[in-house]
């Protein structure tokens, strides 16, 4: 029988294996125990403390050491580098998006608050990437997306490394760890009307999905709180699974129509219409140096970051730059 000590800790704090006569306050819980009995108790107190306490969801996983932002980096730039070869190898595009894009542009790098690093990908290359990338691999990568998970819980990708394991805060976390984020880029008409009636249908089941994801957080107002519980009783009886892939199907609608002139990740959309790009940024890659290497940007990445960000070269006030993203990582051995 395995013993797990539990103690509180700061926020940011590494938790160890202690010995029993510790006289500290602790729950010592067997893999039975703790499958049988607490996991659902330790969970919502971890969901609702917002603390650093280390914690097993899986048997046979103890208590772990945490990833630090350095290594954090170092293991998502491995992984970037690997994604790349993949789709090199494969005849595959990828695109540099969001704050990695930024990063890449104005600090050749990472943002230096940011800790995640993005990609898109053409729908039918991002279905070929999550169809093949776990094939005969040997190493510690694995690609998780809805095609391939009933857990996954968002209508875009990841590529993450087994060797560690990370706790987010949301309703039923999905057993990940250090990754980096692919989203789907798919195609649509360009008349306005249409693409603003597709981004609200879409929506409202993206909406929906919030309410199935989210859990009750301590820095969100209390009646955004209580409506968020009242959605998800609501909800009980439609799965997150369903709502999955009806974002999923409604975004890839367009994708074979012969007069589309615009591109978005349809199935995210975090700033609405301001990331419904035209195709012809997306026509052809440049090279920028990211961490060292250089990778695939889309050809209008100047017109495509302004579109969404304003003027991204200039550096938010100080305020504003920290991470936006509420989760811990830990090494699992």
């Amino acid at each position: 029988m395995t013993l797990f000590t539990w103690t509180e800790a700061d926020e940011g704090a590494v938790q160890t294996r202690e010995p029993i006569n510790r006289k500290r306050s602790r729950i010592l819980v067997s893999d039975r125990m703790f499958e049988q009995k607490f996991s659902g108790q330790i969970k919502a107190w971890i969901s609702a403390r917002n603390t650093a306490a280390v914690y097993a969801l899986h048997k046979g996983i103890g208590l772990m050491r945490m990833v630090s932002k350095e290594e954090q980096r170092e293991i998502q730039t491995e992984i970037l580098e690997k994604v790349v070869h993949f789709c090199d190898e494969h005849k595959l595009h990828y695109y540099l998006t969001g704050g990695t894009l930024i990063g890449a542009v104005r600090h050749k790098g990472f943002i230096p608050w940011d800790d995640d690093v993005d990609l898109n990908m053409m729908r039918e290359d991002y279905d070929f990437f999550f169809s093949h990338f776990n094939d005969h691999r040997t190493d510690t990568l694995r690609a998780i997306s809805i095609g391939n998970s009933d857990d996954f819980y968002i209508a875009s990708g990841k590529v993450y490394d087994t060797r560690t394991y990370l706790v987010e805060r949301v309703q039923g976390n999905c057993p990940i760890g250090v990754n980096i984020d692919i989203f789907p880029l798919d195609r649509f008409p360009g008349d306005g009307s249409i693409l603003k009636r597709i981004n609200r249908e879409i929506g409202f089941y993206r909406t929906l999905l919030l309410f199935k994801t989210l859990v009750w957080d301590k820095d969100r107002s209390l009646h955004k709180n209580i409506l968020l519980l009242i959605g998800r009783a609501l909800l009980f009886p439609v799965s997150r699974q369903s709502l999955l892939y009806k974002i999923s199907d409604k975004s890839q609608s367009y994708n074979k129509s012969a007069d589309n002139l615009k591109t978005a990740v349809m199935s995210v959309l975090i700033y609405g219409e301001k990331e419904i790009f035209d195709i012809s940024d997306f026509s052809d890659t440049v090279k920028l140096e990211f961490e060292g290497k250089l990778y695939d940007a889309p050809i209008g990445y100047d017109h495509v970051l302004r579109q969404v960000y304003g003027d991204y070269m200039e550096l938010p006030p100080i305020e504003k730059r920290a991470s936006t993203h509420k989760y811990n990582v830990y090494w699992r051995d």
